[in-house]
């Protein structure tokens, strides 16, 4: 930090500097002095200041007729003024120009020294900030494929407005891509059945990738027209999409078929759904759920095989009404909310939808609520066999109901079980979330520990991560923070010989200063004071013993 002194008596000049030079702590590189504001504003251009500390009334250039110069081309400088006038209208011109401080001659070493203090952290948060902000625009550039894939996917399950879909194609260079787009998704069959054999071997991860290599290397074949994009968007699912002016809608389907069978081959077994005509980028979200709904008949249809929106029946319609995602979303903030009654509505006014659709798609109705439950399950890393012990027991009742009231009923039952289920599993996640918490917080305590801080380490929103501690703990984590840190220092203030800037440097400290002010906030006393009263107690207590 380097300070300009404007002064236009020398004495009070030399005081300020020496003052200044009593600050072992803080930060300052180098301490200049002139005595007027013409050559105060020279100096800045060549000096350039962090901070100016400036008297008020000074021959031909006052105070505030620097500030506004200095203002105007160095709007970040710190400007402090320093005068013997206690004067109202001193003090507002100081405000509507912006100043820094407004100290009274003779100087407080300890005011001049906490507003130092103040501009040196706010300079090296900024110096972090911009510091971080290059580091990000780096790594921007390094993973600009991973950020497209993030894009695509949040894309494609509809969670980007207008307005961010267009700042992220241009952020990510993707202007005009998705102007026409042949799409399609990609299912693996019978995926779990093989990741549950390989993960047995412990070699999951190794069947993952082979699937991803496999489906890349086949869509990116030179001498083939090349995909626009390929992405996973679950472990059994990836989607592709190919410009329209790049390849014929017939092309496309025997592209994917040619698919379909070289992974055939290889004994990977894939059904694929289609939508060959996507005129925009808003159509992808819809194209995407109308696929996955499409993906849904292979149970009557079979596997292995392309599916097309036209062949299957109802499948526009079934897309819309009763559309399954929006089914999925209400059903996810019902079982959250583990009330019985507002279950029992949501089943009722789901099986009211059933009973006005045709037969052969009320047979299927409970399959697909049930498909709902299990996608909701598997968010959490559960399923249908950790609630009822068997994921058979779910399919082999569902075929068995010959009415929709049987269905309507033992659906009611088994969402309640869900319900409480995920009530049980997500309170064990928090406490456990909160003792990781309380541990972290003991083994950091000599850090400078922060809520931000923490709740970058656990992957969780500050907002989030403090309510549920505060429920918790009846306490915001700062100031459990605080309370560990106090009771920690006194502690060593009764058990060692240690000196008080000692200990607050241990509790993560950096100015005993500080930790004067806080100890004495929440204990109503100093260190020293704390340290003096625990002696004479201890011994008081000592003597007792002896007596």
């Amino acid at each position: 930090m380097k300070i300009l002194v404007v002064e236009d008596f020398a004495i009070d000049r030399e005081e300020v500097v020496s003052i200044l030079q009593s600050f072992r702590d803080l930060s300052i590189e180098e301490i200049r002095t002139c005595e007027n504001g013409m050559t105060a504003l020279e100096m800045t251009d060549t000096f350039v200041p962090d901070v100016i500390l400036c008297d008020v009334e000074m021959p031909y250039m006052d105070g505030f007729t620097l500030l506004r110069e200095v203002r105007a081309q160095y709007p970040d400088m710190r400007f402090v003024f320093c005068s013997l006038y206690n004067r109202v209208e001193y003090f507002k011109n100081a405000l509507d120009l912006d100043s820094n401080g407004y100290l009274l001659k003779p100087l407080d070493p300890m005011q001049l020294h906490d507003c130092l203090q103040r501009f040196s952290q706010q300079g090296q948060l900024l110096s972090s900030q911009r510091e971080e902000l290059s580091q990000l625009r780096e790594q921007v550039e390094k993973n600009r494929e991973s950020l497209r894939e993030l894009f695509l996917i949040n894309l494609l399950h509809g969670c980007l407005s207008r307005e961010e879909m267009e700042e992220k194609q241009s952020e990510l260079e993707m202007e005009g891509w998705f102007s026409g787009v042949r799409f399609a998704v990609i299912e693996v069959d019978d995926f779990f059945d093989r990741a549950e054999h390989y993960r047995k071997e412990k070699r999951q991860q190794l069947y993952y990738f082979k699937l991803w290599q496999t489906i890349s290397k086949i869509l990116h074949e030179e001498g083939e027209v090349q995909p626009l994009f390929l992405v996973k968007v679950e472990n059994a699912r990836f989607c592709c999409g190919f410009r329209r002016d790049d390849i014929e809608e017939q092309l496309f389907l025997d592209k994917v078929q040619r698919l379909i069978q070289r992974c055939k081959q290889l004994s990977v077994s894939l059904t694929v759904a289609v939508e060959p005509n996507v005129k925009a980028i808003g159509d992808l979200t819809r194209a995407f759920e109308q696929c996955s709904y499409m993906l849904r008949f292979k149970y009557s249809m079979g596997k292995g095989i392309i599916l097309y929106v036209n062949d299957i029946p109802g499948a526009s319609e079934m897309a819309q009404s009763p559309n399954m995602m929006d089914i999925q979303k209400e059903l996810r903030y019902v079982l959250n909310q583990h009330d019985k009654k507002k279950i029992e509505h949501f089943v009722e006014e789901y099986y009211q939808q059933v009973q006005s659709m045709p037969l052969y798609r009320q047979k299927t109705a409970s399959i697909s609520l049930a498909v709902c439950v299990q996608l909701i399950l598997n968010e959490s890393g559960e399923g249908w066999k950790d609630v009822l012990g068997s994921d058979e027991k779910v399919w082999d009742r569902l075929q068995r109901f010959e009415t929709v009231q049987e269905s309507s009923q033992w659906m009611q039952r088994i969402l309640c079980s869900v319900s409480r289920f995920l009530g049980e599993r997500q309170e064990q996640k928090e406490q456990k979330l909160i003792e990781q918490v309380r541990r972290y917080v003991a083994d950091h305590l000599q850090d400078d520990l922060h809520l931000e801080g923490i709740a970058r380490h656990f992957f969780y929103s500050t907002n989030y991560l403090n309510s549920r501690f505060k429920k918790e703990t009846n306490m915001t984590i700062s100031e459990y923070i605080t309370r560990q840190k106090i009771e920690a220092s006194k502690k060593k203030l009764l058990q060692t010989h240690d000196t008080v800037a000692e200990i607050a440097a241990q509790v993560g400290y950096e100015h005993v200063s500080y930790f004067n002010y806080v100890f004495k906030k929440w204990e109503g006393m100093t260190p020293r004071e704390f340290r003096q009263i625990g002696g004479k107690e201890e011994n008081h207590e000592e003597n007792q013993t002896e007596t």
